[in-house]
């Protein structure tokens, strides 16, 4: 008992943000598997607190969230003869039209590849990044209006937006 609370522990007083967590144990020792903002600093600190840990590559995939939406992507991948790892939920606001999963996989870039090419998007640091910037500096009368966050591309749909409401607080591209 306290295994997990001395390492999140550590975490947080060293300020590291974590975005999502896996855990899985056998009888003798337990594997966490986390997603962070700040790898360097995760690693470092975990290092220096005695953890060991490694670096692994996954896939961020975002599902559609209907019925069938990670079977699709589940098809695709076994079609290309993709073995899965393991995979975990990530983060989700209940706002979006879309689920979020952790996937590893062996070969990365042939999955990736191929969810790609049917039309399934996969999620990037710099993605989650600007969505996660833009709800802190979006005011939102104490935390009690609702958000509706949109994601802008371009400069021509951020001017768009510019046209229709005084309301942008000139948000990023």
């Amino acid at each position: 008992p306290g295994s997990m609370s001395a390492m999140t522990s550590v975490l947080a007083e060293n300020e590291i943000d974590m975005r999502a967590l896996s855990l899985a144990e056998t009888g003798d020792f337990g594997i966490v598997r986390i997603i962070v903002k700040d790898l360097y600093k995760a690693t470092t600190v975990l290092k220096d607190a005695g953890y060991n840990h490694s670096l692994t590559d996954v896939l961020g995939v975002k599902i559609p969230d209907v019925p069938g939406g990670l079977n699709k992507v589940l098809t695709i991948l076994e079609g290309t003869g993709v073995n899965i790892d393991y995979m975990y939920a990530f983060m989700g606001n209940g706002v979006t039209k879309h689920a979020y999963m952790i996937f590893r996989v062996k070969d990365v870039q042939g999955a990736q590849n191929a969810l790609v090419e049917q039309g399934i998007h996969m999620i990037k640091k710099e993605d989650i990044e600007k969505i996660l910037s833009a709800g802190h500096l979006a005011p939102t009368g104490c935390n009690f209006q609702p958000q509706r966050i949109l994601v802008l591309n371009t400069d021509e749909a951020v001017n768009k937006l510019k046209n229709c409401t005084k309301c942008h607080f000139n948000a990023p591209c």
